[in-house]
């Protein structure tokens, strides 16, 4: 079996920003014998079009390793899509107090009150869930550095966000792709 790579941009709709989209860069792993099967059918009728080559008639165990690969990519973008989208947004529905505790405890989240002579007599200031304003600062500006810097795989982010941040998400498979053969593929077709 060997890895090729599929891309494709895909499209959440329109938000106030303009039409919201990715593009999807992922792989999808075909054996030699199917992808020699690609290859005739391209050469025999003149076309790497899904629909035009009847490979979901003709060849349904191809089609089906091609379309998952596709279903999956585009709902694994999209999650992710959504993901960052509530993250930006302050849609995650967490209990602060128990985050940063959470953070402080496990993955290194760390707060120094800073002495100020000027304050010593003033009393603390505290926000309106009873927390110190430094304090979730400093909370809010590590946290998404740890997102940003610490975090390095997608993997790692969705654990983060649904584990920790308490992220609520339900993807349905509304999205639209469109199953293409793999260029490497296709140039492999044209070349002889």
């Amino acid at each position: 079996m060997a890895a090729y790579k599929i891309e494709f941009y895909e499209s959440y709709g329109i938000s106030h920003c303009g039409s919201e989209g990715d593009f999807v860069d992922r792989t999808v792993e075909l054996t030699d014998e199917e992808v020699d099967t690609l290859v005739q059918l391209i050469r025999e009728k003149g076309t790497s079009d899904v629909e035009a080559l009847g490979l979901r008639e003709s060849h349904p165990d191809i089609y089906d390793t091609l379309d998952e690969a596709y279903r999956e990519a585009a709902m694994d973008a999209a999650e992710m899509h959504w993901l960052w989208e509530g993250y930006y947004n302050g849609y995650f529905n967490y209990d602060l107090k128990e985050v940063m505790d959470y953070c402080k405890e496990h993955l290194g989240f760390v707060y120094e009150k800073e002495e100020n002579d000027e304050e010593d007599d003033e009393e603390e200031y505290e926000n309106e869930e009873g927390y110190d304003d430094d304090e979730c600062d400093a909370f809010y500006e590590w946290k998404d550095n740890y997102v940003h810097n610490v975090l390095k795989t997608d993997d790692e982010i969705r654990d983060f966000f649904y584990n920790v941040l308490n992220a609520d998400l339900s993807i349905e498979d509304l999205y639209d792709y469109t199953v293409e053969i793999p260029e490497e593929i296709v140039f492999k077709a044209e070349e002889e």
